[in-house]
């Protein structure tokens, strides 16, 4: 088969296996990016723009979805972070964030992250690739806030209506807790991101099911299937892209809205850019 990817040979199976390209590119069902981001631990994140750039109008629904994969030998501990846009960790009044709490155990949080959260604490092995969403819909009557891990919803949802506040102050970023954070080593991912999306619409189970289960990850610029979010996609980074680096905006923003969010590795290096370990194997 001399036009061939690598993919996943199942669903939930991120094992290598061969597929015909024409096939995936005709279905829009790609994986073009053969790399992920690796983050060290202390200080090494990546920076993007406010909220307030990102082209879209977030107003009280959003979701944030990643490719994770920590560490073997370093178990998550409590408040390491994996993404977010909050200004003050210790705050507890802005924005949005992904992190540990223990460790099984993710939270998503929307503007305090010691309440208005939910938690997954069964995750069975943080050392595999885990696909991990946020869905926050301030428009629902319970359950707003959501966690989605693998495309099963975690085990505690919060209810919480309210806008989603500092978007003009709080920076995107992947790799730790909040904006603020200085030196404590806890707080940084120890591990692999990938395939970083972030939406301004509470996406269904079933677009989260089509990106989970999709035999690649899917272009999520492109509506295909049970996924029909693309116009809603804020920002996209592949981690790993061709043509992303190691310089001043060198994480490419993929979003269809412009593809004008890049972002900056801070203190990271080339090989942090791994080309051995990503989602799509």
């Amino acid at each position: 088969m001399p036009n061939a990817v690598r993919s996943r040979a199942a669903t939930g199976d991120r094992s290598p296996g061969i597929v015909d390209t024409s096939a995936i590119f005709a279905s829009h069902f790609y994986f073009e990016s053969a790399a992920s981001l690796k983050f060290g631990g202390t200080n090494e994140y990546v920076n993007g723009p406010k909220m307030d750039n990102l082209g879209l109008t977030f107003t009280n629904q959003l979701t944030v979805g990643l490719w994770v994969k920590w560490d073997e030998g370093d178990v998550p501990d409590a408040w390491q972070g994996v993404a977010n846009a909050t200004t003050s960790w210790l705050g507890l009044d802005d924005g949005w964030g992904i992190y540990w709490s223990g460790a099984n155990d993710l939270n998503f949080f929307i503007n305090n992250f010691n309440a208005n959260r939910a938690i997954d604490g069964n995750i069975s092995d943080v050392y595999a690739w885990n696909f991990v969403v946020g869905v926050y819909d301030g428009t629902l009557g319970s359950e707003n806030v959501k966690i989605y891990v693998n495309g099963v919803v975690g085990s505690i949802t919060d209810d919480y209506t309210a806008n989603i506040t500092a978007q003009d102050t709080s920076n995107v970023q992947l790799g730790q807790t909040a904006n603020d954070m200085s030196s404590a080593g806890a707080d940084w991912t120890i591990g692999n991101l990938d395939e970083f999306g972030i939406w301004n619409t509470a996406l269904s189970i079933e677009e989260i099911t089509a990106l989970y289960n999709s035999g690649s990850p899917i272009n999520m610029a492109i509506n295909s299937g049970n996924y029909m979010a693309a116009e809603n996609l804020a920002l996209w980074w592949r981690c790993g892209e061709v043509g992303d680096s190691n310089t001043s905006n060198g994480i490419t923003d993929r979003s269809p809205v412009g593809n004008s969010n890049p972002g900056t590795m801070i203190n990271m290096e080339d090989e942090d850019i791994d080309t051995v370990d990503f989602a799509g194997a």
